[in-house]
């Protein structure tokens, strides 16, 4: 017997469990000093863990919600609310990278040099569809997880155990503040409200294994980076970039090249499940996608023009009250109208 046999507008199990795991892994992995507060050190890998268990709980009624009925489609002002969410971090995450391009890649060119590049390219991977996003996030997952290794491997004759001493400034226990942050950052309990019903097969194994995935993968890497600089991680806007230049093989060295290949990749398939997302909430289409693409990519200007970098702690208190609503008030509000109806009709 043939399981999880293709479908028209659907993608299999283990595509969504890349495309979550991508989701995950980008924003921790590229912009660990913006989705955090205080030092790097092993205070924050405590953070990681208990982000981690955060999630997976606050995820249950997202999970629970898209075993009724859509909820992104059953109210229309809900779905705007929905497009809204999806499409501003969607924005967010185009403008995180053009900073990062104009401060390290090229510093010749404008910021919104690299917001027009990154818009047009999620427009034409967003127009494809559900199905070629699903392929491409599962062959971006294998190299992502891949770069993982190979990055710790290179650098684990640079890894000195002495580096996670003292444990951090008991004065200034962030743990806790930075755990919430991890974990409201993750937008993949309300992406999964748009690709539940897109999935072709059972969603809990690739959902929640995903998400231990890749904050496994986050603690791995943000471990190597206090392990190989010690307390020079804080001193570093992109640690993580940083663990890539120092790697080597042989001669060749800089291995930084590969951290902006899969940074790249991986922002073309997030970015294009968030449009993607937003379009199911309005009805799908290719035009829709390309529309709602543009509108990402103007609010990524929007963001550059009249906030800079002040984005940075804006998106951090955005994304706690948005994971609030989106992924856990919402889904819960309409778990209880669901089980409400359920038992007055019985």
């Amino acid at each position: 017997m043939i399981k999880n046999k293709a479908l028209p507008g659907k993608i299999p199990p283990y595509a969504l469990f890349f495309v979550l795991y991508i989701s995950r892994v980008i924003v921790s992995l590229t912009n660990i000093q913006s989705v955090s507060v205080g030092k790097v050190n092993t205070r924050l890998l405590l953070s990681i863990v208990l982000g981690m268990v955060l999630t997976v709980v606050l995820s249950l009624p997202a999970y629970f919600c898209t075993k009724t009925d859509n909820l992104l489609q059953r109210n229309k002002f809900i779905s705007l609310l929905y497009v809204v969410y999806y499409v501003y971090f969607c924005g967010v995450n185009i403008c995180r990278f053009s900073y990062f391009a104009a401060s390290r890649m090229s510093v010749t060119k404008p910021v919104i040099f690299f917001v027009v590049l990154i818009t047009i390219a999620v427009a034409y991977c967003s127009s494809l569809g559900i199905e070629a996003v699903g392929r491409f996030g599962f062959f971006c997952g294998l190299i992502v997880v891949a770069v993982v290794a190979t990055v710790l491997v290179l650098n684990i004759h640079s890894f000195h155990a002495i580096n996670f001493f003292p444990l951090g400034d008991s004065a200034q226990n962030t743990v806790l503040m930075n755990a919430l942050i991890f974990c409201s950052n993750s937008n993949e309990p309300v992406i999964l409200l748009a690709l539940g019903k897109r999935t072709n097969g059972d969603i809990a194994r690739p959902y929640f294994g995903s998400v231990i995935a890749s904050f496994f993968s986050v603690l791995l890497l943000i471990a190597w980076s206090i392990g190989v600089m010690g307390s020079g991680a804080t001193m570093q806007a992109y640690p993580v970039f940083t663990l890539f230049q120092l790697a080597s093989i042989g001669s060749f060295s800089r291995l930084d090249i590969v951290h902006v290949a899969f940074w790249i990749l991986a922002l073309l398939v997030k970015a294009s499940v968030l449009v993607l997302s937003a379009a199911d909430c309005i009805g799908s289409g290719a035009k829709k996608s390309v529309i709602l693409s543009f509108v990402c990519g103007a609010i990524a200007v929007g963001i550059v023009q009249f906030l800079g970098t002040d984005i940075t702690e804006i998106a951090r208190w955005v994304s706690i009250v948005g994971f609030v609503i989106f992924a856990l008030v919402l889904p819960s509000v309409f778990l209880f109208i669901d089980r409400r109806k359920k038992r007055e009709t019985l």
